[in-house]
């Protein structure tokens, strides 16, 4: 059997309601409703502001508008390069790196392309109705409401369930996947 350090208690996620993490990080949600971080945010994932690939936080740090200016948060899924958040009125949003995630491409050909208030990148809103996400290395799927799926983000092997490899980086108009009848 291996050996386990202690159980460290942070005070920062007291009322922690459901959690999501990757590697080296994990976001929880708080009863409120706010979504705070810890670990390396690795292409603004967790809505880190600075540049370069991966910043540290040491401390917990509070995502952006989520249960302020935005709706509470429902639900979290923290991907490698992304992190996507259902808030309480079935919208999602996400922030992290654009392509690398599936999120789309930014108009100026940078990585993290969200609206930033100098210290924080801010989510973006990608789809309404969802009721479920996987958040995967570089694409995301999420299952709407309604029963549909609908994938979007690198597509190299197939995976967002269509007869091609071609990538879709734009949720809106990326098509349902089809699994058939009684799925």
């Amino acid at each position: 059997p291996g050996t386990s350090g202690p159980v460290v208690e942070l005070e920062e996620f007291e009322g922690a309601i459901q959690n999501s993490g990757k590697r080296y990080g994990f976001c929880v949600i708080l009863s409120s409703g706010v979504v705070k971080c810890t670990g390396i945010d690795s292409y603004s994932s967790m809505g880190s502001a600075q540049s370069g690939n991966s910043i540290k936080y040491d401390e917990p740090h509070t995502i952006a508008m989520i249960g302020t200016s935005l709706p509470k948060a429902q639900r979290i899924f923290v991907g490698f390069y992304s992190t996507c958040i259902i808030l309480e009125t079935d919208e999602l949003y996400c922030l992290g790196a654009a392509q690398l995630s599936g999120l789309g491409s930014c108009p100026d050909g940078t990585l993290s392309c969200f609206t930033t208030d100098s210290k924080n990148f801010l989510p973006l809103k990608v789809l309404d109705s969802v009721a479920s996400v996987a958040n995967l290395n570089q694409h995301v799927c999420a299952v709407l409401l309604d029963g549909t799926v609908k994938c979007w983000g690198r597509n190299n092997y197939g995976q967002l369930g269509r007869e091609s490899t071609q990538d879709s980086f734009d949720p809106l108009t990326s098509p349902t996947v089809d699994f058939g009848n009684g799925v």
